[in-house]
């Protein structure tokens, strides 16, 4: 045990001065968290030319380009990287991780039970001898990341999954090696993963069986999911995972405007061929052109294609592609045959992929079409006619772009022309330093790029004009000015340090979203299979379907609404002349209970309905149901509640007789009830289920007064009829909850003073029932 930890102490204790001591790579570098992989080799390349100890004098170079190199180092392998990201992790722990083994394969163990019965590194493997061709095609992780995606960009890539125990990889190796040949003849990338080795990867494409096609495009990789494994089957895969507009499909109304779109700055090629879709090959030589050239597609089956064929001088035999600049009268360049190769085709459109007079429009058209080159002896020239997108200036570059084709520099000398207004930035920089000529409309600058954002440049004596009698001259002057920069001794007279040109051609924010947008919707369509999608689209569509129907239902119900009270205001203008008056309040009936309502409110009362009683008398009718009135106000719109008042001289034998129905203890005694004590009483009649609850000021609701069963309101048998109902107690009071209650003298004005409490216990189910097994036949008229 101890020796495990001493281990462990002391390559803590190693590696911790290397942790604290490397500086975040990212700010190193000067990149962004997310940048990918292109960022970080530009702006390493850009750092290193810096801080190379050779060019760079500074005492600290040295280290400085050791710190470059190593965050280089890190951000460029994905697996260092996102260890880095996710746990702040720089070292590199190879020696401590399983990493593949290439070379040998099966240097970790791929399954666990290869450990169990001891295969580990050594036992059984379909690819043993290292032969197979999955095994030469094979690719690490950190060469997917680094180079095949964006090298998809321009090349689209069909790599495929397999691991050493799989006999399904095996049965299709024979297909790999037929869609390996047909998918290199017509120009897309294929290779091979290790799935065991690189899990992550695999993991994050989405591989869930083995062996797994994947095809990466644009930096997206698309999942093959098809049962058969087949060449035609992965070429159609592959043609769908294209854009649909790469090739336009032309007729006879749209091949000019077509032609005439080369203000776009970008050549204009046209396939002519007999099948009605373009061939794949095509569509991945536009996918890599796309930026330089726009493609077309005639099919020559047709008459109207026939018809383009005679205009343009076509013949009928075979493919044949024709290639335009601004000249749109006749091809630049053409190539035809029975079948196209596609290096054939690649060589055509790279000798010519430039228009006469290209718009310098990005910062990738600068570096391609002037290059750096710190050697005077072997300086580039770009020769740049700065104007502005106002169709008047179009004759200027008209006459710059007679001036480049009449004129053979080689190689050596490029003529461009630049929009002011887009690129304010680059011209700023360049007119106010020094050699500043003004206004740079109608100006030709000559340009010599020593270093990647170091230029040295020279502006022509004079304005670039069209005018008859000074057009000659502004050629004479360019003419001479570009013989004598070309002559090694000569060097340009200013210089100053520019940044990189905006990019005229990316998207807008919208067309980022949209893009975004559909690749989602691309990738739900391919992660989701066709037995997952019926449901979901089922479930979709019913809540849809809920949602429209409760509108519709509601909007129904307001119109109806609308209607009713629109007719009803109609008919009271109508009777009355004046406006409606709302609907009156509801009000509180209260019923006088006796022999012509004893049905109606007790013995009849449908399920659920109650009726709420109070006993009194006529010198206490006043006070007592003006209270009663305003206790039961608040309950006024329940349906189920029915309100009465009961005259103790009419109703005092009928409530007798529910006691007795109600306590069997009373069985047998006689009771004589002082009429004075039982006002003020308030009984809650359940007629369909036969039971009763009794509001009294002074009880209690828990139990009735050690006096007897009815002494709590007064009801005593007949030896003691002869007592004084209103005499003092002789329990002493334990208690002052109520002072009027606690005592045995209690005021008419305070009988119903704890009434709503009582109604709230009431309505909570609280308050103690009295069950009747029928109720008292009739009561006093």
């Amino acid at each position: 045990m101890w020796g495990g930890t001493g281990i462990l102490l002391i390559c803590t204790l190693t590696l911790l001065p290397t942790i604290h001591g490397f500086k975040n790579p990212y700010d190193v570098l000067g990149v962004r968290r997310k940048a990918d992989i292109q960022e970080i080799r530009k702006a390493y390349k850009q750092l290193a030319k810096e801080w190379h100890p050779d060019k760079n004098n500074d005492p600290e170079a040295e280290s400085k380009f050791v710190e470059i190199t190593k965050a280089y180092e890190l951000l460029s392998d994905p697996a260092r990287r996102k260890k880095f990201d996710d746990h702040g992790i720089t070292e590199d722990t190879s020696n401590l991780d399983e990493r593949p083994d290439y070379s040998k394969f099966h240097r970790f163990a791929f399954d666990e039970f290869e450990d169990f019965f001891g295969f580990a590194g050594k036992g059984f493997n379909f690819f043993q001898n290292g032969d197979s061709l999955y095994h030469k095609m094979t690719i690490t992780g950190k060469h997917f990341e680094n180079h095949i995606k964006p090298e998809s960009y321009k090349k689209p890539y069909v790599i495929l999954f397999y691991s050493d125990m799989c006999f399904s990889c095996v049965h299709a190796e024979p297909v790999w090696r037929k869609i390996d040949e047909e998918m290199s003849f017509i120009g897309i990338g294929t290779a091979t993963m290790h799935a065991g080795h690189e899990r992550a990867i695999a993991k994050k494409i989405g591989i869930s069986s083995l062996p797994g096609i994947v095809v990466t495009i644009d930096g997206q990789s698309w999942v093959y999911k098809e049962n058969m494994l087949s060449s035609a089957k992965v070429m159609e895969f592959v043609k769908r995972r294209f854009h649909a507009n790469l090739i336009e499909t032309l007729n006879e109304d749209t091949i000019s405007p077509f032609l005439q779109g080369w203000t776009d700055n970008r050549v204009r090629i046209i396939i002519f061929a007999k099948l009605p879709n373009p061939r794949l090959r095509y569509t991945v030589i536009a996918h890599q052109y796309q930026e330089r050239a726009a493609f077309g597609y005639v099919k020559v089956a047709t008459e109207e294609g026939k018809r383009i064929m005679d205009k343009y001088g076509v013949e009928g035999y075979g493919d044949t592609v024709l290639l335009f600049n601004e000249i749109t009268e006749r091809p630049v360049a053409s190539l035809s045959m029975s079948e196209i190769p596609v290096n054939t085709l690649r060589s055509m459109i790279e000798s010519n992929q430039y228009l006469i007079l290209p718009r310098l429009s990005n910062q990738q058209l600068f570096d391609t079409m002037c290059p750096a080159e710190a050697s005077r002896y072997r300086k580039h020239l770009c020769v740049v006619l700065l104007t502005s997108d106002k169709t008047e200036h179009e004759p200027y570059r008209t006459m710059m772009r007679e001036f480049a084709l009449n004129h053979d520099y080689s190689k050596r000398v490029k003529f461009l022309y630049l929009l002011v207004n887009k690129q304010e930035p680059f011209v700023t920089t360049l007119i106010e330093n020094p050699g500043n000529i003004g206004d740079p409309n109608l100006k030709v600058v000559i340009i010599w790029r020593k270093e990647d954002l170091v230029v040295k440049y020279e502006w022509l004596s004079i304005s670039w004009d069209v005018a008859t009698e000074r057009a000659n001259l502004s050629k004479s002057e360019l003419e001479k000015t570009i013989h004598r920069l070309l002559q090694a001794e000569e060097v340009l007279l200013y210089e100053v340090k520019i940044d990189h040109l905006l990019d005229e051609h990316a998207p807008s924010l919208t067309g980022k979203i949209m893009t975004k947008f559909l690749l989602a919707w691309d990738t739900l369509q391919e992660s989701v299979a066709k037995e997952d999608l019926i449901p979901a689209l089922s479930v979709f569509g019913t809540v849809i379907f809920i949602i429209v129907i409760g509108y519709f239902m509601s909007y129904l119900m307001r119109m109806e609404e609308e209607s009713i009270q629109k007719r009803r205001a109609e008919n009271s203008n109508s009777a009355t002349g004046s406006k409606p008056k709302p609907p009156p309040e509801p009000q509180l009936k209260i019923h006088e209970l006796r022999g012509e309502t004893y049905n109606g409110l007790i013995r009849l009362l449908k399920p659920g309905c109650r009726t709420l009683v109070i006993i009194l008398d006529k010198s206490s009718m006043k006070p007592l149901l003006l209270k009663f009135h305003r206790a039961m106000w608040p309950y006024r719109k329940n349906k189920t509640l029915m309100f009465a008042y009961l005259h103790v001289d009419r109703g005092l034998d009928w409530f007798k007789k529910l006691l007795y129905l109600a306590i069997p203890e009373l069985d047998g005694v006689d009771l004589n009830i002082n009429p004075k004590n039982v006002l003020g009483t308030v009984l809650s009649l359940n007629g369909h289920r036969k039971y009763f609850c009794m509001y009294h000021a002074k009880y209690r609701d828990h139990g009735f007064n050690q006096k007897g069963s009815g002494a709590f309101m007064g009801f005593e048998d007949s030896q003691s009829s002869d007592e004084d109902v209103e005499a003092p107690s002789q329990q002493k009071e334990t208690e002052r909850i109520f002072d009027q209650y606690e005592s045995d003298i209690l005021f008419i004005e305070h009988l119903l003073d704890a009434l709503p409490n009582w109604l709230d216990r009431l309505f909570e189910g609280t308050t103690k029932r009295y069950h009747v097994n029928y109720w008292p036949d009739s009561i006093g008229k």
